[in-house]
């Protein structure tokens, strides 16, 4: 399946021609270095390895950029762990995380204040969330690196989005969403289903 190319990957192209790529064969990344990315003024872009761009956001402590890097480098599910939990914390730091909101702490449980407090919560990392991502890594069900990642379904071609189903009553062909919602049963055709949506 083919990469959906961003906006400014098609501006540096436009301007500089083919992005290099680096001797492992990555394609090298497109860095904003005002760390805008609203920013796509071509002086804006540079292309750089994608190592050079993790490092650059790992120095500004950029802990959800680097994730993201992190996961199209392969880093290790301990390694992507680390790297969720210091984001989660900074953002806690930071007062932005959604549960340092006044609505949502009312909503939060006895129990997961108290987690939060002697710091074993699994979004401020520690052994809980150690445990639970090595536990799932191991067992093949997370979703970076099990058979149900939306990477390997698309690789295996059995993402949601790359099925489609044919309708037995109007034989309209639709991807699975549609036609849960739309047919089959519930198909307008459909005698048995007396119109009802």
């Amino acid at each position: 399946m083919k990469k959906r190319t961003s906006e400014y990957r098609k501006i540096y192209k436009r301007h500089y021609g083919i992005i290099p790529k680096d001797e492992f064969g990555r394609v090298y990344d497109i860095h904003h270095k005002d760390g805008n990315h609203e920013n796509n003024l071509i002086d804006n872009l540079i292309a750089i390895p994608i190592q050079e761009h993790y490092n650059i956001h790992y120095a500004n402590k950029d802990w959800k950029a680097c994730v993201m890097i992190g996961l199209r480098m392969k880093l290790s599910v301990e390694e992507i762990s680390k790297l969720n939990s210091m984001a989660a914390q900074k953002r806690v730091a930071e007062g932005t995380h959604h549960w340092k909101t006044e609505e949502h702490s009312i909503s939060v449980s006895n129990r997961i204040k108290k987690s939060i407090a002697i710091g074993t919560y699994h979004m401020l990392g520690g052994k809980i969330q150690k445990e639970l991502q090595l536990k799932r890594s191991q067992q093949q069900i997370h979703q970076w690196n099990g058979p149900a990642s939306n990477q390997q379904m698309l690789e295996n071609g059995t993402h949601p989005s790359q099925i489609k189903k044919t309708c037995p009553y109007c034989n309209k062909v639709c991807g699975v969403a549609n036609y849960a919602k739309w047919h089959g049963d519930k198909c307008k055709i459909n005698k048995d289903n007396n119109g009802i949506h």
